[in-house]
């Protein structure tokens, strides 16, 4: 039982604080107070990519982040821990929205549809690696479609031989004609 206002004052300060750290904890404000000595590798990437048409004019060009599998951070994870890993993510595959299964948004789980194209010079192919110094690398490849109508919108980067998805991408739908180049300039950085 409350006896005067100081109790009152008291009692609400402490239930104030009590609700205050409360939400601090429930929305990750507060640090986490674990044990943390380990600290985590960060996975920053990004696809650009360019459409030319056959008269050689930049039809568009966009750059943006793309989703890391958990396969993908699997396979970080082996390169990393493994020395002897020899298969290297530089394989670029473009999805065939023209396909009835058509091409859905990334997702960590790797569960959207994806057809791979398989023909009209659009078929997965090793690109070109580049280092962008520390940590940081670029898989590019230029492709030229030899027919007409194919679109695409999203694209994946994987291994060569063990065939292991490292991420994916989505971007604004191209329409190719034959002659026509989309580059794909994957951009990683692991800190």
């Amino acid at each position: 039982m409350v006896k005067n206002k100081k109790d009152v004052f008291y009692l609400t300060a402490i239930f104030s604080l009590t609700v205050a750290f409360a939400f601090l904890l429930n929305y990750d404000v507060l640090p986490n107070l674990g044990n943390n000595i380990m600290t985590g590798v960060n996975y920053d990437a990004n696809v650009c990519v360019t459409h030319t048409n056959a008269e050689g004019e930049i039809v568009s060009n966009q750059c943006s982040h793309n989703v890391l599998y958990d396969t993908g951070a699997e396979f970080i994870e082996q390169l990393l821990g493994n020395e002897t890993a020899s298969d290297a993510a530089d394989v670029i595959v473009l999805c065939n929205a023209s396909a009835a299964a058509s091409c859905e948004t990334p997702n960590a789980g790797k569960t959207e549809s994806f057809t791979n194209m398989t023909s009209c010079g659009l078929v997965a192919t090793t690109g070109a690696y580049s280092s962008n110094g520390n940590g940081n690398w670029s898989i590019s490849k230029t492709f030229t479609s030899s027919c007409d109508g194919v679109i695409t919108n999203v694209t994946r980067l994987k291994t060569n031989s063990s065939n292991t998805d490292l991420a994916g991408n989505n971007f604004t739908l191209v329409s190719l004609e034959s002659s026509d180049q989309i580059t794909i300039n994957w951009t990683i950085g692991v800190t």
